[in-house]
């Protein structure tokens, strides 16, 4: 009877194979956690931890630079542009919330220092579109006036926080849950709001 119910089993997943999309599916689920594994064995000497839900798209090993005991939780993305020399680079002990956006365009660098907290739902990205009248903005190229996002060490970030390219955060600065960082915030301050502004200071 057991030979029976084995043969029933292959033969319900041979029956899968007659829908091709799901077949596709399967194949980029597979093809997603061979990255995931790829990229935990790149970084295993520094105890990288990276949930099995975690999405990295077009990641590889010189684009992303993790120190000690970073941690980046489920749901979250880490993004380069398919060409050019887009870096990530996360501090020692820095902890990357779950459902958090970081994304890199071409040139673009996304730098994390150490000890830092990204709570959920945050977007870092680090260009924009052109927005020239009379072209539609899917036609048109990244802008280049403002690049790159740099955040120092010991800075908190509440959720849903949005930093915007060419943005500094200094070291040990907090940022308030669902702010926008439009400008560079000083070490030690507390911002908050849409645009985010000096509300007080670290004491």
């Amino acid at each position: 009877m057991k030979i029976f119910h084995t043969i029933g089993w292959w033969l319900r997943g041979l029956a899968v194979l007659r829908h091709p999309s799901l077949v596709r599916e399967l194949g980029d689920i597979r093809a997603t956690a061979e990255r995931l594994a790829r990229a935990r064995a790149e970084y295993a000497a520094q105890g990288f931890r990276l949930s099995r839900t975690a999405m990295l798209e077009n990641w590889a090993p010189q684009r992303l630079c993790v120190g000690e005991n970073v941690a980046v939780e489920h749901g979250t993305i880490l993004s380069w542009p398919v060409d050019g020399d887009a870096q990530i680079s996360i501090g020692a002990h820095t902890w990357i919330g779950p459902y958090n956006n970081l994304r890199t365009a071409s040139g673009g660098r996304l730098t994390f220092g150490e000890r830092c907290l990204v709570s959920q739902f945050c977007s870092f990205v680090t260009h924009n579109h052109g927005i020239r009248r009379g072209v539609p903005i899917q036609l048109q190229a990244l802008s280049e006036e403002r690049t790159n996002i740099t955040v120092g060490d010991d800075v908190w970030f509440g959720v849903g926080c949005t930093v915007l390219p060419g943005v500094s955060v200094g070291n040990g600065a907090v940022i308030g849950a669902g702010s926008v960082v439009t400008r560079d915030v000083p070490a030690h301050e507390v911002w908050a709001g849409s645009p985010a502004c000096r509300i007080g200071e670290r004491t």
